[in-house]
């Protein structure tokens, strides 16, 4: 008996350090949090503690005079677009818009051309089916078509979408071919002689030029800078501008569009 008393007291000792040494081996848990369950999220925040905030991250802005201006002539062309394309959606349907309009287009694409055509007040839809190459030019630059509309607007970011043109009123003609162009070549005329433009342009960087795009139709005239003055002459040339933007334009001459430079003296 006391044999087996002795060989039992040895079995304890030896089990009761095999336990210590495991403990000693396995580290405890960092206090104040517990360890990440597995295979959920190691970094999710301890109870009473914020979420880690995000990190914001901007877009490069273009710093490219050429990618500015690219930017702003496509947000112009977008901006155009939308206007007729809204004015369309907000009108009435319009039997008479699309008879007058339909005859030119069935010259501007002979059968077996076909086309989508619907009008709302002075607007109409138009889509070519299938959109031939180079449809848009075409469409605008039709003689027919022109005799009945006084401006068309293309989508910048697709070819196959629909133009919307805005129909002149009934009882008008198209103006004269020229008139529109004249105009545009009398305000560039002006912006060159103008000192206030030229005293601005000497205070820009060698090599810099100041770049105008002018846009005439029914709403009146109105131009846009291209990026390449500088902040401040670009600032200067607008002010010198203002007067001569504010010429009067005549009635009945148009749409058109220029685009010129003025060197830095």
């Amino acid at each position: 008996m006391r044999k087996l008393a002795v060989l039992a007291l040895v079995f304890l000792v030896v089990v009761g350090a095999a336990l210590a040494a495991v403990v000693w081996l396995v580290p405890a848990a960092p206090s104040g949090r517990p360890p990440a369950a597995p295979g959920g999220a190691a970094d999710a925040p301890a109870p009473g503690e914020s979420p880690p905030r995000p990190e914001l991250v901007m877009a490069p802005s273009p710093s490219d005079p050429a990618e500015i201006d690219r930017l702003a002539a496509l947000a112009e062309a977008r901006a155009r677009y939308a206007a007729l394309r809204d004015a369309y959606g907000a009108a009435q349907p319009s039997s008479i818009s699309r008879l007058r309009l339909e005859p030119a287009l069935r010259s501007l694409w002979p059968a077996p051309t076909t086309w989508d055509l619907t009008c709302r007040g002075l607007v109409c839809r138009v889509a070519p089916r299938p959109a031939p190459g180079g449809w848009q030019a075409a469409l605008q630059a039709h003689h027919a078509v022109r005799e009945v509309v006084e401006r068309a607007t293309f989508d910048p970011d697709s070819t196959s979408a629909p133009a919307f043109v805005l129909l002149l009123p009934r009882g008008a003609t198209a103006a004269p071919t020229g008139l529109a162009d004249q105009f545009l070549e009398g305000i560039e005329a002006a912006v060159r002689a103008s000192p206030e433009v030229a005293q601005c342009l000497a205070g820009a960087e060698p090599g810099r030029s100041l770049e105008l795009h002018l846009t005439l139709d029914s709403s009146g005239l109105t131009y846009r800078m291209g990026a390449g003055l500088g902040p401040q002459p670009s600032l200067c040339a607008s002010m010198a501008l203002t007067q001569i933007m504010a010429s009067p334009v005549p009635t009945g001459i148009g749409a058109g569009a220029r685009t010129f430079r003025v060197q830095r003296p």
